[in-house]
């Protein structure tokens, strides 16, 4: 002990770097962090400075690495900002907002061009419409309070702040503490040992070292009103389309009470632009071109000033962006650091290097500060200042692993690609006792990140084909391993012994690659440091030798087979005697319905129980049915008791998926892909339901054009649904063109079932009665599978009567 606690004690800094927030340098956290402190090289620095900095925007370059993140998209902007903010920042972006990557663009120029050129700028700024904006909607799922941005809590707004993840990027308030102190694992080892304080002290200072720079946070209130501020957090990909600040997934009462914090109570609300005169405007214009303001800020029927393609720079020219600047050049407050950087890998040998897999991915990563929260190969992740502040839900103890984003060391052998591109997109989550949230970067942005980690991960990239399910027999030793060990810490298919809070493990064979699912059973603790997963074979050797022999290869594969089967099993016993202890809800006499949270159909759930026991799950956020499923009903425990809980899942054996994705759209003619937005994105808004005397709902949503009510019913003696679907005009009579298609199914095999109806991946079979030959709509290949779609006439109204058998 004595000697390690000496080596240990002599390789420690005698004292930690300082940052300053305010500088005036060019904030880029993932040079700041990584390059400025060594652990990543200097020209991987340079490549991010390129990119960050929007050279490239100006000095064209083919390299997909190098693709410039470009400046915010300025329509509307003397909507959003102070006037006096915003011509405060032209003039001197650095001095304004600290850290800014937007250069002075005027800075070349004498006073009296700076004063009129900033004039200028802001009168023609004022003329640019806003192209697309956020749209909040309140509706019966979802309500939104009138004027919700001046009704925002400031301590909920602060202890937001802290919790869901803002703090990864932006400085901690110093005097603010969190419900419970949370101790790292190594803190909590370094408190068993017996050392006298002095030791101590100085084992706790590695956590100290090598601070980082914070992204600043400065003079909101000058810029921002709070309708404003608010509507940018709501979606801040569509004033900023690059990602680097991301959608945080905030609801819009989340939002205010957000701003509210950060405002501080010292907002005013921004006043219009005064009329100015047009030929003020043209000079705007004519400036906002000559300055190359337009590379980073495109404008419809206007282009900047050539460049140099970026292959033709010198980083060791004696008049560049980098050094003294001429007039006409933008002027970035770079630091010596940074502007070496850049003329590295300016140089004639950095330009003609080939970046590695490898070297793109920790690029991409990069970009969008993925270290601040995600460690990988040993690079980045939370930092010690803001360690404490990453909570579980319920502040249950789940170690660093419980409340820490997960590590991305060899991800992509980990995961799958479509679930990793899912979890990437902020689309998928199973992480449910995490309380900071996996915002969403933006779809076009990712491109196809979960492919590049997945290549560079994989060490053999040629695909590996899965084994077929073993016979029943095997698959019925996975259920009783499970019930051994596995259901003590995860849920299964929605249920969960009392206090269970790890991620469920239905589903696991869609996440999970089944090479890595076998490594880390037989050695936990070497894929994922720090796991509380317990080993089962420890030694490669099984703790019940009487199951299939003791083969450990077998039993692992019987785990797998089990939970890749796990629709069509019994649960284990443990879970099935549990399930007696839990909330059951059993429709009897009238269908039960019940919003609450479910893995499928989300946060926005609607469940209907009917006494037939066939049942269904509504999303009233994407506005479509979801899944519907044969026996018993929901638990709602985690409605009714523990938000904490994960998500309820069906608790029939028998479960159907509906198509994803809007059912009714607009095409214009059968080649035309389904589109992929839903919910408010596509249109769509929910209106709520209505009851009839039985008890049964019709669900009420509308398009642009179309009122519609469903409504589902069992089938009488068998297991189905029956669907009426009443359509009309939201006013007058529905556009011809484009026509209006419905969408019925999607599988991968779908054979005539008569002259009304299809089967669908032998799995149940959809009937649209009363159809003819020429009404039955047409079978279509997309992505090797088949989709049913119909035209409809809908006229002054129609309805369709569909059947749903499985």
């Amino acid at each position: 002990m004595e000697l390690y606690l000496v080596g240990l004690l002599t390789s420690l800094l005698a004292a930690p770097p300082t940052v300053d927030d305010r500088a005036l340098h060019p904030m880029v956290p993932g040079f700041d962090r990584l390059i400025r402190q060594r652990v990543l090289t200097p020209q991987m620095g340079g490549r991010l400075l390129l990119s960050e900095l929007s050279c490239t925007a100006c000095h064209a370059d083919s390299r997909s690495e190098l693709k410039p993140k470009r400046g915010p998209r300025l329509g509307g902007v003397t909507r959003r900002y102070h006037a006096d903010w915003l011509r405060r920042f032209l003039l001197d972006p650095a001095a304004v907002k600290p850290g800014t990557t937007m250069p002075g663009m005027l800075s070349s120029l004498s006073d009296p061009e700076r004063t009129a050129a900033t004039r200028a700028l802001v009168a023609f700024l004022s003329t640019l419409n806003e192209e697309q904006s956020v749209a909040v909607r309140s509706s019966a799922s979802a309500p939104v309070a009138t004027e919700f941005w001046r009704k925002g809590d400031q301590r909920r707004g602060e202890r937001l702040f802290h919790r869901v993840g803002c703090i990864a990027c932006h400085e901690p308030d110093s005097v603010y503490r969190g419900e419970k102190t949370y101790l790292s694992d190594r803190a909590k080892r370094l408190a068993e040992l017996k050392l006298d304080p002095e030791e101590r002290e100085a084992l706790q200072a590695v956590d100290a070292t090598q601070p980082f720079r914070s992204v600043p946070l400065v003079e909101l209130s000058a810029k921002y009103d709070l309708r404003s501020l608010c509507y940018f957090l709501l979606d801040p990909l569509t004033v900023r389309p690059a990602g680097r600040m991301p959608d945080m997934k905030l609801e819009p009462a989340e939002a205010a009470d957000l701003s509210a914090y950060l405002m501080n109570g010292q907002a005013t609300v921004v006043a219009a632009v005064e009329p100015v005169g047009a030929e003020l405007v043209a000079r705007g214009r004519r400036w906002f071109s000559d300055l190359g303001c337009v590379h980073c800020h495109p404008q419809r029927g206007m282009s900047g000033r050539p460049a140099r393609q970026l292959d033709r720079l010198a980083g060791d020219a004696p008049h560049s962006c980098l050094v003294s600047p001429q007039r006409g050049f933008p002027e970035f407050p770079l630091d010596r650091l940074q502007r070496r950087a850049l003329q590295q890998v300016l140089s004639r040998g950095a330009q003609d290097r080939t970046v590695s897999a490898a070297e793109a991915v920790t690029g991409r990563l990069l970009k969008w500060n993925c270290f601040a929260c995600h460690e990988r190969d040993g690079v980045g992740g939370v930092g010690p200042r803001r360690w404490s502040l990453f909570e579980t839900v319920n502040h249950v103890e789940l170690g660093d692993e419980g409340r820490i984003p997960p590590s991305l060391s060899r991800v992509g052998r980990k995961l799958l690609v479509p679930w990793m591109q899912a979890v990437l997109e902020g689309r998928s989550q199973i992480r449910f006792h995490l309380v900071a949230r996996m915002p969403r970067f933006g779809k076009d942005n990712l491109g196809d990140l979960a492919r590049q980690l997945a290549a560079v991960d994989i060490d053999d990239s040629s695909p590996q084909r899965e084994r077929r399910v073993a016979d029943r027999a095997s698959v019925q030793v996975g259920r009783t391993l499970l019930d051994q060990g596995c259901v003590q810490c995860h849920p299964l298919r929605g249920e969960w012994l009392p206090g269970v809070v790890g991620v469920d493990l239905a589903g696991l064979d869609q996440r999970l690659r089944p090479e890595w699912f076998r490594a880390f059973l037989l050695d936990p603790a070497l894929l994922k440091s720090g796991t509380r997963m317990p080993t089962f074979f420890p030694k490669g050797k099984s703790l019940n030798p009487e199951l299939l022999n003791g083969d450990v290869e077998r039993q692992i594969a019987s785990i797998w087979d089990y939970l890749k089967t796990i629709r069509d099993q019994p649960l284990p016993e443990k879970l099935v005697t549990g399930k007696a202890l839990n909330f059951d809800v059993v429709p009897r006499d009238r269908p039960i319905v019940l919003r609450t949270f479910m893995e499928a159909a989300g946060t926005h759930a609607i469940a209907v129980g009917f006494p037939a026991q066939t049942h269904l799950a509504f999303d009233a956020d994407q506005v479509r049915i979801v899944e519907a499923w044969q026996g018993s009903f929901l638990n709602a425990h985690g409605t009714w008791f523990d938000r904490f809980v994960p998500p309820a899942r069906p608790l029939g054996d028998q479960v159907v998926r509906f198509p994803e994705g809007i059912p009714l759209a607009p095409l214009a003619n059968d080649k035309t892909a389904w589109p992929v937005e839903t919910g408010a994105e596509a249109g769509y808004r929910f209106s709520g339901y209505r009851l009839d005397r039985t008890g049964v709902p019709s669900f009420l949503y509308r398009t642009p054009n179309l009122r519609i009510e469903d409504r589902f019913v069992p089938l009488t003696g068998r297991a189905g649904l029956s669907r009426d679907l009443k359509i009309v005009p939201a006013g007058g009579e529905v556009p011809r063109s484009p026509p209006i298609w419905l969408r019925l199914a999607i599988g991968r095999e779908i054979r005539s079932s008569g002259p009304d109806g299809y089967r669908v991946d032998d799995r149940w079979t959809i009937r649209l009665h009363g159809s003819s030959a020429t009404v039955r709509g047409q079978l279509r290949s997309v992505n090797e599978q088949l989709e049913w779609i119909v035209p409809l006439t809908v006229g002054t109204g129609m309805t369709l009567h569909v059947s749903y058998q499985w």
